[in-house]
Parts: C-alpha cells; sequence; structure tokens
C-alpha cells in the first residue's frame, strides 16, 4: 500500500506541489498536520493545540512509508 492511501486511511487530505507533500487531518480535535519538504529533505508536523503533538503508531508507519518512497531512507545518500 501506498504512503498515500495509508494517510487515506487515518482521514488525511494528501495534497502534493512538486515542493512539499502536506497531509492534513481536520477531522479531529486538533487540525493535525504532517509535511515533507521534498527540496531539504525535512518532515514536520505540528496541531492547533501548542502542545506535544502525538502520533499513533499508524501514524508513524505513513510516514515512513512515505519517507521510503521518496528515498530518504536509503543508506547511501549523503544528505
Amino acid at each position: 500500500m501506498k504512503a498515500k492511501e495509508m494517510f487515506g486511511k487515518l482521514d488525511y487530505d494528501y495534497f502534493s506541489n512538486g515542493l512539499r507533500i502536506t497531509c492534513q487531518n481536520e477531522k479531529i480535535s486538533e487540525c493535525k498536520l504532517i509535511e515533507f519538504d521534498l527540496k531539504q529533505k525535512k518532515m514536520w508536523l505540528a496541531d492547533d493545540s501548542n502542545e506535544v503533538v502525538e502520533l499513533s503508531f499508524k501514524e508513524l508507519q505513513a510516514i515512513n512509508k512515505q519517507a521510503e518512497e521518496l528515498g530518504w531512507l536509503d543508506v547511501n545518500t549523503t544528505d
């Protein structure tokens, strides 16, 4: 299963503009946002609470799958 499908099963909307991939879930009490910066190879997450952001194991699996699909987990990269 692709990361996009995994995020979809978790009620995330998935957007990509070539520079970033944004996964946003507005169906939970605090809007949760997970973004992947494709140029800088960075990822961040946030929510509306300004507190620690909690991730489920399934969200972590989707994040890891996205990183894998982007080639970020390749041990031979120099970044």
